[in-house]
């Protein structure tokens, strides 16, 4: 819900929103459904539960909602994780900074993991965006032929030293606070 809030608060929203349920045990379907009757911008999709989850599921996900947008003309994308909340003007503070730096690929804000209670900071370097919370700029996405999947996981971390090898800039914003 921490992450459906926060979308709809953004000072500047999503043309589309799509969220894919990849066979959650949760009432995820039921929650989303009362968003998707009240925001036109949501889109639920389901794809059929797997048994055997595993690092592969991330990916395919992110492949099923970009079918999605097919017919979709848009200039960025931005990649959220079911249980992360941010601040209202979140997009529009990113949206900003890749207008102001057009080799700016992936960015986004620095990441928080609630643990035990309280919030502690996700270590990592500044060139290195949390996959959680990956915006990219729509070029970058596809000159890195988006996610791809890999057995050991790391999808996020492959994306974004796939997108300094091509030459595009990757980049958190420690001022832009992200609670997961």
């Amino acid at each position: 819900i921490y992450t459906l809030e926060s979308v709809i608060i953004q000072t500047i929203k999503p043309l589309k929103w799509i969220i894919v349920d990849d066979g959650s045990s949760d009432s995820t379907p039921e929650i989303v459904k009362n968003y998707t009757d009240k925001y036109s911008f949501i889109k639920l999709v389901q794809r059929e539960k797997n048994d055997s989850r595993n690092f592969g599921s991330k990916v395919y996900a992110i492949r099923e909602g970009f079918r999605e947008l097919s017919e979709s003309e848009y200039d960025f994308y931005c990649n959220l994780d079911a249980d992360v909340s941010f601040e209202p003007d979140y997009f529009e503070i990113l949206l900003k900074k890749f207008e102001e730096n057009t080799k700016l690929g992936i960015c986004g804000g620095k990441v928080y993991d609630l643990v035990d209670g309280s919030f502690i900071e996700q270590k990592s370097g500044e060139n290195s965006v949390a996959g959680p919370v990956q915006f990219f700029r729509k070029e970058c996405y596809d000159e890195i032929g988006g996610y791809t999947y890999s057995k050991v996981g790391l999808v996020d971390a492959i994306a974004e030293v796939t997108a300094r090898m091509k030459g595009w800039e990757t980049k958190t914003y420690p001022e832009l606070v992200v609670k997961h």
